[in-house]
């Protein structure tokens, strides 16, 4: 081979690695969790909740990995993924529906679930990743201009099952004693 084309064949692979390197990494798609489940949010004893029963079509979500909420001036966590799966009625993604807990502020009328966001480092399918949880449920008329119970959780999810705890993030307890509990679900 030439000196000429030693020196062509050198600029183009590095061209191509340069280029590949500065690609967009791709967002895993989470194909173990994706799919409808029935999750139940367990509020602990001695705590004026309900549980909440939810039904849920879970969908990949686009990273970051947040929700939007309908009030305006409450922002939810980010879940670290980089997979990450959920259900959003307020902004039409998958689908959520069921019965939710019952807060103190809504007299007798339960609240309605809005939205549940999943994160999991990698997409688990019969072992059991770390996972963590956003839910936001509405209280009031469903999907308007309102306000909203929001728990962040962790735990584990693998194999069509999940399970862990939570911790009131906004609206759920107070700052110097948040509500706390369980979640659980089984994929349908």
């Amino acid at each position: 081979m030439g000196r000429t084309m030693k020196r062509m064949l050198v600029v183009v692979f590095t061209l191509t690695a340069l280029t590949g390197c500065a690609t967009k990494p791709s967002t895993p798609t989470p194909t173990y969790l994706r799919g409808n489940w029935k999750i139940q949010i367990t509020p602990a004893q001695g705590i004026n909740l309900t549980s909440a029963t939810i039904q849920a079509g879970l969908v990949p979500v686009q990273v970051p990995c947040t929700l939007a909420v309908s009030v305006n001036n409450v922002t939810p966590p980010t879940v670290l993924g980089p997979t990450c799966i959920g259900a959003n009625g307020y902004t039409g993604v998958g689908s959520i529906s069921g019965t939710g807990m019952v807060p103190p502020q809504n007299g007798d009328a339960g609240g309605t679930p809005q939205s549940i966001l999943l994160g999991v480092p990698y997409d688990p399918n019969t072992d059991k990743a770390p996972v963590a949880l956003v839910y936001v449920e509405w209280y009031g008329a469903p999907n308007t201009e309102g306000s909203v119970i929001i728990l962040q959780g962790t735990g584990t999810a693998g194999n069509g099952s999940m399970s862990g705890t939570f911790t009131g993030y906004y609206n759920c307890g107070s700052s110097a004693s948040p509500c706390t509990g369980t979640f659980t679900g089984n994929q349908d």
